[in-house]
C-alpha cells in the first residue's frame, strides 16, 4: 500500500521502526482561579485547573497552561480517548509545547476523570459519547478566548476513538490551523470531511494496530494539503501508550512527543506566515 502521496513527505512512512464557517458556539467557557498545578515551565508559565462547559452544559474539567512570550501564542488542546483521562499525555509533550511558546489545554472529555459526572462514559449509549465532539468545540473555544492566545491558530490532538468527534468538530471551524490524531477511530463522514479540511493533519498509528492502520491511512490519503504526514511504527501499541513504548524499545531515537511537537510548531509557525500574508494584500 501506497502510504505518501504525491507531493506529500515520502520518507515518513518509509520504515516502519523510524517510523484534520467562522461560527463563535454558544458554549460558555468558565475558567475557576484555583491554585497552579506544581507543575511550572521554565519560560515562568504554570498549568492550572480550569472549567468550561459545553453547549449541551456538560461541565469539562481542564489543565491550562500559558507561555510568556511576546505576542500572542498559537495554543493546542489535547484530547485523550475513552480509556484514558487527561494525564495520558504526560508532561513531556505539554512541556515541549510550552517551550516552544504554544499554549496548551488539556481536558477531561466527558464520562471520564474529573469531567465523569453526572455519568460515566461506560454508562453512555453511543449517541452520548458522540457528543464528545461537543467538549472539544468547548475547549476550542475556550482556549481561543484565552488573552495571551492567538485564537486563529489552534490545534488539535486526540487519540483513538476520540479523534472523530475531534475530525467532526474541526474540519469547518477556520481557526483550526493543524489536527494530530493517535491511533484514530474514523467514521466514513468524519473520513469525508477531512478530505475537505483546508488544514493538515498529522497520523500516527503502529502497524498491528488493523482498525487505526486502516483509518489513519485513509485519513492521510483523503487529505488534501501537502503538509499533511503519516507515520506508521511496528509493535508498540495503541494510542498515547505509543510513547512509552517507542521510548522503552528505541532510547536512541527520537521520542513520538517531540514528532508532535515539532510538527506542530511548524504548522501553526506557518498559519502565523499564512495570516500576515493575507492581512497585508
Amino acid at each position: 500500500m501506497k502510504l505518501n502521496s504525491p507531493g506529500k513527505n515520502s520518507g515518513e512512512a518509509r520504515d516502519p521502526r523510524r517510523a484534520t464557517a467562522a461560527v463563535v458556539r454558544s458554549a460558555t467557557c468558565l475558567a475557576l482561579l484555583s491554585a497552579p498545578v506544581a507543575r511550572a515551565e521554565a519560560d515562568g508559565s504554570a498549568e492550572r485547573e480550569v472549567s468550561l462547559k459545553a453547549a449541551d452544559g456538560w461541565r469539562i474539567s481542564g489543565s491550562l497552561s500559558i507561555p510568556n512570550t511576546k505576542g500572542k501564542a498559537p495554543g493546542v488542546v489535547l484530547v485523550h480517548g475513552s480509556r484514558h483521562e487527561k494525564d495520558a499525555y504526560g508532561q513531556a509533550l505539554p512541556r515541549m509545547l510550552n517551550e516552544r511558546g504554544i499554549a496548551m489545554l488539556r481536558i477531561d472529555i466527558r464520562g471520564r476523570g474529573a469531567s465523569r459526572e453526572p455519568l460515566t462514559f461506560n454508562s453512555m449509549a453511543p449517541e452520548q459519547r458522540g457528543a464528545v465532539r461537543l467538549d472539544i468545540e468547548a475547549a476550542v473555544d475556550f482556549l481561543s478566548s484565552q488573552p495571551g492566545v492567538d485564537g486563529r491558530r489552534i490545534a488539535v490532538v486526540a487519540e483513538q476513538d476520540s479523534a472523530n468527534p475531534a475530525v467532526t468538530a474541526c474540519a469547518k471551524d477556520p481557526r483550526v490551523a493543524a489536527l494530530v490524531l493517535i491511533s484514530g477511530r474514523l467514521s466514513k463522514k468524519a473520513k469525508d470531511e477531512m478530505a475537505a479540511a483546508p488544514f493538515p493533519i498529522f497520523c500516527l498509528v503502529s502497524k498491528e494496530d488493523g482498525r487505526g492502520f486502516k483509518d489513519m491511512t485513509d485519513a492521510y490519503l483523503s487529505s488534501n494539503h501537502r503538509l499533511s504526514r503519516l507515520k506508521v511504527f511496528e509493535g508498540i501499541g495503541f494510542g498515547t501508550t505509543m510513547f512509552s513504548a517507542w521510548q522503552y524499545e528505541f532510547p536512541k531515537e527520537q521520542p513520538i512527543e517531540q514528532m508532535i511537537g515539532m510538527w506542530l510548531a511548524d504548522r501553526l509557525k506557518k498559519a502565523a506566515r499564512v495570516a500576515a500574508h493575507n492581512r497585508a494584500r
